[in-house]
């Protein structure tokens, strides 16, 4: 590794090990694109979950089957876990782009549910976090330290711990449109703020020290 200038990683604790290590490692966080935004005059779809399959995602998306739409690969992989009400919701496909931005803005919450490797080392805030808040959506993730770190809890993103907090969170801001779309809000915001690419990069030249 010591080939190289810098290291940056999206994961603070993968930084902070490459640190140890004597090796210049930076913290740099995922970013997005800005977006035209298009009003949505009434959302299509509660809950959408956009990514591929795994247990702990099964396991999860089990407990509000009833309210979520599921869009990924590898799900058919699954069947056999899976109750016949969840196989229901799922869109066996991945959807990028313009397909992407419609199925989001249309969906009251965007969920997010960290990969397990990433999850199990408490680590890593994935890119669909800050894809969804350049939509101007409102984003429920799994809870994980780094996440204050970059966004204020409760102002600008919502997070859960375990399947019951997820339930009472996904029952609530389905019932508190008002509250579901300040947080939504104050995400998009934070996101113009510290989030586009373009401040992705500046970020990222100025640790490397070619920006002053």
């Amino acid at each position: 590794m010591k080939i190289y200038n810098a290291i940056f990683s999206f994961s603070r604790v993968v930084t902070d090990f490459f640190k140890r290590k004597k090796l210049n490692a930076f913290f740099c966080p995922f970013g997005d694109t800005t977006k035209t935004i298009q009003p949505i005059e009434k959302s299509e779809t509660d809950v959408i979950f956009v990514g591929s399959a795994d247990l702990r995602r099964v396991f999860l998306l089990e407990n509000i089957a009833d309210k979520v739409t599921i869009y990924g690969n590898r799900w058919q992989r699954q069947w056999p876990l899976m109750s016949a009400n969840l196989q229901q919701k799922v869109i066996d496909k991945p959807i990028w782009g313009d397909e992407l931005q419609a199925k989001l803005t249309a969906s009251k919450i965007v969920l997010n549910i960290t990969r397990i490797p990433f999850y199990g080392a408490e680590t890593g805030i994935n890119h669909r976090i800050f894809e969804a808040m350049s939509m101007g959506c409102f984003v429920l993730t799994d809870h994980c330290d780094e996440i204050a770190e970059l966004f204020e809890i409760g102002e600008e993103i919502e997070t859960y711990k375990g399947i019951e907090d997820l339930k009472q969170k996904v029952d609530f801001y389905l019932t508190n449109d008002e509250e579901r779309e300040r947080i939504a809000i104050g995400g998009y915001q934070r996101f113009l703020k510290d989030y586009t690419w373009q401040t992705r990069a500046a970020d990222l030249l100025t640790k490397m020290g070619l920006l002053n």
